[in-house]
């Protein structure tokens, strides 16, 4: 039997995460769901998907108008998808990291992604802040609409308003690309003698943590050391500050702007990297946490203790105390020691792109079935 027409509405962010979601787990579902499939993309996601997706599938591209900029882009998106819901009949609809009215009578089910806080920011801007609380509304208004829901983590279901802590929310984790470690040359292995060479990986936005790995090092790096930063440019003023703390620690000549890397390239990055910092103060589903456990699992990486839960400890080799980062990376220059190696790789090897398709295609065909 059918499972009815799948309206899938792709993410409008561009961080890695979400574009891993649309190259990797969105074909898979495409793949595994027994009816006709409707994917919704912004035009920057489109090449993200696989050549047979895009020629095989009834795929929309939802391009905004010039003045939806920031939130206002909610307005043209929720008009341009109720036309498309009203147009083709969906038996069940899967919204990734954003609420889109379906219709009264259209089972939706919400992707939730983003665990973002307001006591989680540092030096925010005004329109990040306005971010942060549009967010929190859409996770209110997702627990009166939606009718299931999938968080990337158990963490972020936690912080979820209380109607949707129960059954209607269930975790299922981003996958990671298996294949990974074989596409990286041996010959990029770092050596572990030659100089620190930290490598922070992630959006330069707010809430990322970089001054604290500036104030930790600050007097312990020694001057061959780099704090190399890759990811998406945020708020220009963010990166301004963060240029100045550098100055006034003394560390701007070791501090390293690598700007947004293409896939291959922020794998390389983790290869060569001596360590590798999470030093976010939050996360919801670290797509880079897990690459950087694949590309190679002797790789010390690290994160603040008061940042993480507890279901990512076996893919760290420590969550420090910001007052012990400098005394753990130079201890830890060596490489991991082979249980957290182990442990790390047991852990990896459950976290399938496969997997994760498997489990959102159960819980959408649940919600399409039970109208």
């Amino acid at each position: 039997m059918s499972d009815g027409r799948l309206m899938i509405l792709g993410p409008a962010a561009r961080s890695g995460g979400s574009q891993r979601y649309v190259s990797e787990a969105i074909p898979r579902i495409v793949h595994g769901w027994d009816g006709p499939v409707t994917v919704v993309l912004p035009r920057a996601a489109l090449d993200r998907l696989p050549t047979e997706i895009r020629s095989g599938t009834d795929l929309h591209i939802l391009d905004r108008p010039g003045w939806a900029r920031g939130a206002l882009h909610v307005i043209p998106s929720a008009v341009a998808t109720l036309r498309l819901v009203r147009s083709t009949h969906p038996a069940v609809v899967l919204t990734l990291g954003n609420l889109a009215y379906t219709g009264p009578r259209v089972p939706t089910v919400v992707l939730l992604n983003n665990a973002v806080r307001v006591r989680d920011l540092r030096w925010p801007t005004l329109g990040f802040l306005a971010y942060v609380l549009l967010l929190r509304t859409q996770y209110r208004l997702t627990s009166w609409r939606a009718t299931r829901a999938i968080a990337v983590s158990a963490h972020l279901r936690d912080i979820m308003p209380r109607r949707l802590r129960g059954a209607r929310t269930v975790v299922v984790h981003h996958g990671v690309d298996v294949s990974t470690h074989g596409r990286i040359p041996s010959s990029g292995r770092v050596d572990t003698q030659g100089p620190i060479r930290i490598l922070l990986p992630g959006s330069i936005v707010a809430y990322r943590g970089i001054e604290r790995v500036l104030r930790a090092l600050q007097g312990r790096l020694p001057h061959d050391g780099q704090i190399r930063v890759a990811g998406l440019d945020g708020p220009a003023r963010y990166r301004r500050r963060i240029e100045r703390e550098a100055q006034r620690l003394e560390l701007s000549d070791r501090l390293v702007w690598l700007g947004p890397l293409p896939h291959e390239e922020l794998l390389q990055e983790m290869r060569v990297a001596t360590h590798v910092i999470i030093s976010s103060r939050t996360e919801a589903c670290p797509n880079t946490l897990f690459e950087a456990g694949l590309v190679d699992p002797a790789r010390p990486v690290l994160a603040f203790e008061d940042a993480w839960s507890a279901e990512y400890a076996p893919l760290l080799d420590g969550r420090v105390h910001v007052d012990r980062l400098a005394d753990v990376v130079l201890a830890t220059r060596g490489g991991s020691g082979q249980a957290t190696s182990s442990r790390r790789q047991e852990t990896l090897e459950e976290l399938t792109w496969d997997r994760c398709a498997h489990e959102t295609l159960a819980v959408l065909k649940d919600a399409a079935h039970a109208r």
